[in-house]
């Protein structure tokens, strides 16, 4: 983060003035020095209040874009510090986190708010050191490659969903509109346009009995406009069958088609049809346009043909549900230059949000699936995803 000259002044003279309290200054300390430090561990955000001089000092270095360790638990700070006036930090916000203790006292950690709600926010290791594989850092590289926030399920609190995503590090999101017979598609393009998110648009295979010209008519004109960056979500469903197979099948096609005219990358849906699906891409020449295989279900065997294909691999919160051992090894495998991650909120809520709205925030808990099942940092899988969401869908991030 840089900041503006005024601000950075501010900085240099709370910085001096920190100092010198630190070095053997006998001022008295303002009681208004404190810096409250905001993080995310597993979609929930602990506070730490930092009050020593010496802590104070490092959490103001860290503004510089550097790291800072802090004294008593050793907090590091990484970017993207919000500075206050003088020596009062009213809040420092940072992308990156993580705790060491093996060389520290745990009471002085829990003195300052690292225990939350009576509890640690990581496990111990054997070494009695924390573990750092339980954390995942808010970071500035996360994307959430597919979700549908433009239903009326966010109706109440989209603008708060959107915020909560951001402080977790959510930089990218793909709003995937679909077609109904009130709106169209013009309801995910509405508030895409709204929150400043790219959008795609196609014909769900449950709504493929609602494909027609016109239909397709439109989404061409989308396309031509730039008002799009994807032909999609598209595909088949043989699992709930909400439109007839032979009606799936040819709006699936024509949808391919569709795409290579347009030369936009196609998003698919597939359900209990990987055979169908993967020959139908195969076929149509979908490899000219490429595209992603969303919310990954299927075996390996799809999962091989899509990436011969040059497709994309993108896993949701079922990565993480018990009973997916294939999915699990289908994770493990894709190549990292090929893998995406999403939420497909409002559906599919990884633990520990089972049971809740899914919302682009807990796509946090999807990387740090893939990851811990590869054997990786959730940062390099963060990292990953958003730059393979940006080549896919040409963004620039």
């Amino acid at each position: 983060m840089r900041l503006n000259p005024d601000l950075r002044f501010t900085a240099w003279l709370a910085l001096a003035t920190l100092l010198a309290t630190a070095c053997g200054d006998n001022r008295p300390t303002s009681p208004s020095s404190v810096a409250v430090v905001t993080f995310g561990v597993a979609g929930e955000t602990f506070r730490v209040r930092l009050t020593t001089p010496q802590q104070l000092v490092a959490a103001r270095a860290a503004q510089s874009g550097g790291r800072a360790r802090i004294p008593n638990g050793r907090i590091v700070l990484g970017t993207q510090v919000n500075v206050g006036w003088s020596w009062h930090l009213e809040e420092v916000a940072f992308v990156e986190a993580a705790i060491e203790l093996c060389d520290g006292r745990p009471s002085d950690v829990e003195r300052q708010g690292v225990a939350f709600g009576g509890r640690p926010i990581l496990p111990m290791d054997g070494r009695g050191c924390w573990d750092r594989g339980g954390l995942m850092s808010v970071h500035a590289s996360l994307v959430d490659s597919h979700n549908h926030i433009d239903m009326p399920q966010f109706d109440g609190d989209r603008e708060a969903v959107v915020d909560r995503a951001r402080a977790q590090g959510v930089r990218e999101f793909l709003i995937v509109g679909g077609v109904d017979e009130e709106e169209g598609h013009q309801r995910a393009l509405r508030v895409a346009h709204e929150l400043g998110v790219p959008v795609s648009a196609g014909v769900h295979p449950h709504e493929a009995k609602l494909a027609d010209d016109g239909v397709y008519d439109e989404l061409l004109g989308l396309a031509r406009e730039g008002r799009i960056v994807a032909i999609g979500e598209v595909g088949l469903d043989f699992h709930y069958d909400h439109s007839p197979r032979p009606v799936q099948r040819e709006v699936f096609r024509r949808q391919v088609r569709l795409a290579r005219g347009a030369g936009l990358p196609l998003v698919v849906h597939t359900r209990e049809a990987d055979e169908e699906t993967a020959a139908i891409l195969e076929e149509e020449g979908a490899a000219e346009v490429g595209g992603v295989i969303h919310c990954f279900a299927g075996g390996r065997e799809l999962a091989s043909r899509a990436l011969a294909l040059g497709f994309y691999i993108s896993f949701s919160g079922i990565v993480a549900f018990p009973r997916t051992e294939i999915i699990k090894g289908v994770a493990r495998e894709v190549p990292l230059d090929r893998l995406l991650v999403e939420t497909d909120a409002p559906f599919l809520a990884p633990p520990p949000h089972r049971g809740k709205r899914n919302e682009p925030a807990f796509v946090v808990e999807v990387a740090r699936t893939v990851a811990a099942l590869r054997g990786e940092t959730a940062e390099a899988v963060g990292a990953a995803a958003l730059e393979n969401f940006a080549r896919l869908f040409r963004r620039a991030v």
